[in-house]
């Protein structure tokens, strides 16, 4: 991509995710209310790390890197009120 050489890695480990999600939902006569909250852990994501700024092309290398982490929760509200 543009300047750049980004070298292979044969020692390079696969990535692995793992993660949950949980959540709630109810109903009432003027809509629901849905809640969730997830986690998800990736162990040795790849990524290219720069070898050499100033050289031309710019030199990256793939390496595993130590964990990534994502978490949140979720709030959705649908109001439907019923016609009556």
């Amino acid at each position: 991509m543009g300047n750049q050489l980004t070298l292979a890695n044969g020692n390079l480990l696969s990535e692995r995710a793992t993660g949950w999600e949980t959540g709630l939902a109810t109903e009432s006569r003027w809509g629901s209310i849905r809640s969730s909250y997830f986690l998800t852990q990736v162990n040795r994501p790849i990524t290219a790390v720069t070898i050499n700024a100033t050289s031309s092309p710019i030199l990256l290398k793939r390496e595993n890197l130590g964990q990534i982490e994502s978490r949140g929760v979720s709030l959705d509200y649908e109001f439907s009120p019923l016609a009556g």
